[in-house]
């Protein structure tokens, strides 16, 4: 049987961490890396990513997330548009104070493209 894995620290400097306000969105946030990720003392600068998150658990930071913090219209590109805790805390702010856009940046303006089809090309 092999041992139970070891709680890893975060790759910032000790003087980088900042502990979050009790409550506080990226007090929060942090809670949820830490679940995923396995990692404590995350600091307003440390990436998700940088931090050993990948897509799939990068989706059940989301749900967490979105569920802890209230914010359901948190979207998943949003965790990837904004990797690091600080921004992902103003990020989940600005939705909890109903503004923020709620779509991905590259479905702005889409219209309706009728028969095109999926890829934007007409059936013969």
């Amino acid at each position: 049987m092999l041992p139970a894995p070891a709680q890893v620290m975060a790759p910032t400097q000790a003087s980088e961490v900042k502990l979050h306000e009790a409550g506080s969105v990226e007090a929060k946030i942090s809670a949820v890396w830490n679940h995923v990720l396995g990692v404590e003392r995350i600091g307003a600068k440390d990436s998700f990513f940088d931090l050993g998150g990948h897509s799939l658990l990068a989706v059940q930071a989301h749900r967490e997330i979105r569920e802890l913090c209230g914010v359901p219209k948190l979207a998943i590109t949003d965790i990837f548009r904004f990797p690091k805790l600080s921004a992902l805390a103003q990020r989940v702010r600005e939705l909890s104070d109903g503004g923020g856009n709620t779509e991905p940046e590259t479905r702005k303006n889409v219209g309706n493209r009728g028969h095109a089809g999926r890829y934007g090309v007409a059936a013969a």
